[in-house]
């Protein structure tokens, strides 16, 4: 439960981080600036998709982490099992890695021009945190205190 956790941690502070960084070049100028999900005038993968200016891509990954996180507490309170709390979070870090993974397409694959955009450390954390979220399910189960 405790690579879920961290998993589901690393998915909730991915929105307040930088998810890209555009670059302009004009012979010898050259200016870069960095944007979060929550910044105006951004819009990423689901924002686009549905076409609205809601920040939707910032709150799916944040709903995604309350409910992980959510779970494993339950586990961790034994209102449910851990297996199945760890497995649900699991579930759940699949479709922030999905999401992730969907952002950083989206990111490289944008034609702004004479802008060379990149991922950013925010996207990168909601894919690791995804993924180790992931991997908690096949790790085995330890009890704490004995």
């Amino acid at each position: 439960m405790l690579v879920a956790g961290a998993g589901m941690v690393l998915v909730a502070v991915s929105p307040f981080l930088n998810w890209v960084t555009g670059t302009v070049q004009a012979g010898s100028f050259s200016r870069s600036n960095s944007v979060k999900p929550f910044d105006e005038g951004i819009k990423f993968r689901l924002a686009d998709l549905i076409d609205t200016t809601v920040k939707v891509d910032p709150i799916v990954v944040l709903v995604i982490a309350a409910l992980g996180i959510a779970l494993l507490a339950l586990g961790l309170a034994g209102a449910m099992r851990a297996r199945t709390a760890t497995s649900l979070a699991g579930t759940l870090g699949g479709l922030a890695l999905a999401l992730g993974m969907m952002e950083i397409q989206y990111v490289s694959s944008q034609p702004w021009e004479g802008v060379k955009a990149s991922a950013e450390v925010g996207i990168y954390l909601l894919v690791a945190g995804g993924a180790l979220a992931i991997v908690s399910q096949f790790l085995p189960a330890k009890r704490l205190g004995g």
